[in-house]
């Protein structure tokens, strides 16, 4: 039996390096990588953090916590398949940036 899907939904921003809301860019180097990847964001965050990485299907596989003022975040991508991932960053609670993960 064939099944047909008619409409996708975004929800999230997809298919961008860097996307800025509330003013906070994120960066995310080196991209592509085999390996280990480094977050930054322009800013200190103004309150507690969370990084998700999340796959093409809106699943999100690992989260990490990130202390208020913490200046970076470095995650070892080398256990996850390669493909496109997306990484967002949420500041308590609120999804404030997000940017496209090529892991190869």
């Amino acid at each position: 039996e064939d099944t047909w899907c008619r409409d996708i939904t975004v929800q999230e921003p997809v298919g961008v390096w860097q996307v800025e809301r509330s003013g906070i860019r994120l960066d995310l180097a080196p991209n592509p990588t085999s390996g280990t990847l480094r977050i930054t964001w322009e800013e200190a965050l103004p309150g507690a953090g969370q990084f998700r990485l999340v796959d093409p299907l809106g699943r999100v596989l690992q989260s990490f916590d990130i202390a208020k003022g913490q200046p970076d975040l470095w995650i070892d991508l080398s256990a996850f398949p390669t493909g496109i991932y997306l990484g967002q960053l949420y500041v308590e609670g609120t999804l404030v940036s997000a940017g496209k993960i090529l892991h190869q």
